[in-house]
């Protein structure tokens, strides 16, 4: 339970232990982007000057959004704009990231029913220690 990538810790942070986000959805998209590519930067995989960055070593860290991200920096080459990858990068990283939250036991997937009849689905966390966890990282 540690070690999770910072986008992962991110996500855990900004839901409450039902699932519902803390934050609004584009705000959240635009953050866990920004997370993988700060994860990225610290893991020495990228480097950024100027609102351009450029890879520095092309190794995946095994974590799809993370990785995503890195394959986006390695086809715009040297002097990629950073705004562009991480708008990219945030259509898909919410559903990425629960994905990769349920893989590690964090989330589960949990459905009832609205009124009796309406099924919603919620991606509860499991166990507190994983938000502590995060928040203490």
């Amino acid at each position: 339970m540690n070690g999770l990538p910072l986008p992962q810790e991110l996500y855990l942070i900004a839901h409450d232990q039902s699932g519902r986000p803390l934050v609004h959805p584009s705000s959240m998209a635009l953050g866990l982007a920004g997370a993988a590519l700060l994860e990225l930067v610290v893991g020495e995989r990228v480097t950024v000057s100027g609102g351009r960055g450029a890879l520095a070593d092309d190794t995946p860290l095994g974590d799809a959004v993370v990785d995503g991200l890195l394959s986006l920096a390695r086809r715009d080459g040297s002097g990629g704009d950073v705004r562009s990858w991480i708008r990219q990068t945030a259509g898909d990283v919410h559903r990425h990231t629960q994905a990769s939250l349920i893989t590690a036991g964090a989330l589960t997937q949990v459905t009832r029913r609205r009124m009796g009849l309406l099924p919603q689905t919620r991606h509860e966390i499991t166990d507190m220690a994983w938000v502590v966890r995060a928040c203490s990282g």
